[in-house]
């Protein structure tokens, strides 16, 4: 087993079990952008997680890499617990007020059952 790589301070890594997103927060002065928010049964540990490492700091975005439900999952509880000012996708889907992506997690179940297995 190798050693953990040293991290800046403004980098600060979730590291979840299996099968289960990473979080990663990260730093820029007095505010944070939180990439992933995880399993919507992992909510309350993400947003205990991500209050304790704001220590007073301000989540200022959370960014979804892409809609499945270990990425998606806690939105809507770390949105509450924390005065969010923007969520969304690196490809700008998602708004302020909004889900992110096009109807969340179960609408992305939906398209990926009508999707054809490869032969």
């Amino acid at each position: 087993m190798s050693a953990r790589p040293h991290l800046p301070a403004s980098l600060q890594v979730f590291e979840r079990g299996w099968l289960s997103a990473n979080n990663v927060l990260l730093f820029d002065g007095d505010e944070a952008t939180l990439i992933d928010s995880g399993y919507v049964s992992h909510a309350d540990q993400t947003v205990k997680l991500v209050r304790a490492a704001l220590d007073g700091r301000s989540l200022g975005r959370l960014i979804n890499t892409h809609s499945h439900s270990d990425h998606i999952g806690g939105n809507a509880s770390v949105q509450r617990a924390v005065r969010l000012q923007h969520h969304g996708r690196p490809d700008g889907h998602g708004a302020r007020g909004r889900g992110v992506g096009r109807g969340g997690a179960a609408a992305e179940r939906r398209r990926a059952g009508r999707r054809a297995l490869p032969p």
